[in-house]
């Protein structure tokens, strides 16, 4: 299960796409932004790795935008290629009185992707768009060896995967404007309009909820909301808006409130993540966390 703020994710790791191979069938959805090929080699320690997580991580990223995974580049209407190379970086100790005891096994991670998009005119300065991990890299560690260097992995590829669909290609800028207004106090508009926008936006402001509903970030605009006086103003936050937006657009209620436990708005995050992965027809394998949808987690309350 999720912790507040952290994104869910899939208990399974099954491999990614390979050129040729077959790709996860995705049934009708309702947001569709195109087709996508992905082929991302991953080296760590100077061997190449069979189990595909970048690749894994990039698809349920591009499934979770309203993309469609596709067999061959030449069907694509973009593609991501490039290479995640995680190193051994060093073993931390906390040494004290002439003894040493083992803290972490340090990973480095660097990264070169590129997305383009084919069918861009030809020498646009929107047709590639770069993805790195810039020097030093990114250092992730854990006590034991092989927990490290599957979690620098992971991490790596969760960073990109959210700066790709976060860059100028992918972005839906009129929504992440949206969210910049919910932390300027000198916005005019309150956050209920904010909601209003959201939802006139509809299923294309869904992808972009979800990541603000893992935000805890406290509301800086004034408005309406059940319990919200002037002392408890600030405890309304970014989640709060996201829900109260998922819930109009579709149409669903979580009964998320003010004083709402940890471990209901925990809850209410996967429920979401769910909601939206039924609304995609997201393949089993990149839904989020699959095993505790029929026994432990329920979904939003159908409105």
């Amino acid at each position: 299960m999720p912790a507040a703020g952290e994104a869910p994710t899939a208990t399974s790791q099954p491999a990614g796409v390979s050129p040729g191979k077959s790709v996860p069938k995705v049934t009708p959805k309702v947001l569709d932004r195109g087709t996508f090929y992905v082929e991302v080699k991953e080296v760590m320690d100077g061997e190449s790795t069979t189990d595909h997580i970048a690749e894994f991580l990039f698809i349920k990223q591009m499934l979770l935008h309203g993309f469609t995974p596709v067999s061959t580049p030449e069907q694509a209407r973009y593609t991501i290629k490039g290479e995640i190379e995680c190193k051994y970086h060093k073993q931390v100790t906390f040494d004290f009185g002439g003894q040493s005891q083992h803290l972490e096994h340090q990973y480095k991670a660097f990264a070169q992707v590129t997305l383009t998009d084919n069918k861009a005119e030809e020498g646009s300065e929107e047709s590639e768009e770069y993805f790195d991990v810039p020097e030093p890299g990114m250092i992730n560690g854990r006590t034991e060896k092989d927990d490290a260097k599957r979690d620098i992995r992971r991490y790596a590829a969760t960073k990109l995967s959210e700066r790709l669909v976060a860059g100028k290609m992918l972005l839906n800028a009129e929504v992440k404007q949206l969210e910049y207004a919910l932390g300027d106090p000198f916005e005019e508009r309150t956050f209920n309009d904010v909601i209003g926008s959201y939802v006139e936006i509809g299923h294309r402001a869904v992808p972009y909820l979800l990541s603000l509903i893992l935000d805890d970030r406290p509301v800086k605009l004034k408005g309406d909301y059940p319990g919200l006086t002037g002392e408890t103003a600030q405890e309304l936050r970014y989640y709060h808006i996201a829900d109260r937006a998922l819930g109009d657009i579709l149409l669903r209620d979580s009964a998320l409130q003010l004083d709402s436990s940890e471990d209901y708005y925990k809850k209410v995050i996967t429920g979401w993540f769910w909601a939206w992965e039924d609304e995609q027809g997201i393949p089993k394998e990149y839904q989020t966390s699959p095993k505790l949808r029929e026994k432990t987690v329920p979904a939003p309350t159908q409105g």
